[in-house]
């Protein structure tokens, strides 16, 4: 939970609820904002409500591709609100933030929407499976009966046969640890790969389905057709 600073801002529940948000992705957009948040709002009061965290410098916003735009934390924000480095105030770039709008529009448009992970809700949900060399982010909990771990693998553009070698990975690298290697034979891990283009869709779930190998985990190829304006 956030900590309230000491401004008259950050005594608005709903501008709090957004800054938590935002600082999960680590970005937004505003349809994210108004489909988890503000749904009873239209997009002009969403944009309102965006615009004056931006003047009052918690909130940045940053291009995404022509005609759409994106989010995040200011170094204000990420230190008076969260208690971290300036760091975790600065846009993202490149994979990470073809992996964050991924990640975003696959947790917020789920039907219904899935919760991700921070590194400190996993440490704090699952501290058994923190490990040396496995990551404590990218996961997020499957809306399901048995609320399976899920991990995200974004595509951004690899070879088919290079994600099929690092969704192996993924799994060998887990299966050397033993609370991970029960949570995998109990059928509670999936990993989920996001990817922009249906052919690739395709190709990939065939690509799985002859892996012997990884036949222990459920695998789930998602489409994600916004990512395609951010590959090169």
């Amino acid at each position: 939970m956030v900590e309230a600073a000491p401004s008259r801002v950050l005594a608005d529940t709903l501008n709090l609820d957004i800054l938590e948000h935002v600082h999960r992705f680590r970005m937004t957009t505003q349809h994210a904002v108004q489909r988890l948040l503000m749904d009873s709002y239209d997009l002009e009061g969403v944009k309102t409500r965006l615009r004056r965290l931006q003047e009052r410098g918690f909130l940045a916003q940053q291009q995404l591709w022509a005609n759409s735009k994106c989010y995040h934390l200011t170094p204000k924000a990420a230190k008076q609100v969260f208690g971290e480095s300036s760091r975790a105030g600065q846009p993202l770039r490149g994979r990470p933030l073809k992996e964050a709008f991924a990640t975003l529009t696959f947790c917020t448009f789920h039907d219904p929407p899935l919760h991700k992970f921070t590194r400190k809700d996993f440490t704090k949900a699952y501290p058994d499976l923190v490990a040396t060399g496995l990551p404590a982010q990218a996961y997020y909990r499957e809306a399901d009966e048995h609320k399976r771990i899920g991990f995200i693998i974004v595509d951004c553009g690899a070879d088919s046969r290079n994600l099929v070698r690092k969704c192996k990975k993924v799994v060998r690298t887990r299966f050397k640890h033993t609370p991970w290697r029960q949570q995998i034979l109990d059928d509670r891990f999936l990993v989920t790969i996001i990817t922009a283009l249906p052919t690739k869709q395709r190709r990939l779930q065939e690509l799985l389905a002859e892996e012997t190998e990884l036949r222990e985990v459920t695998f789930r190829v998602v489409l994600c057709p916004d990512l395609a304006n951010l590959l090169d």
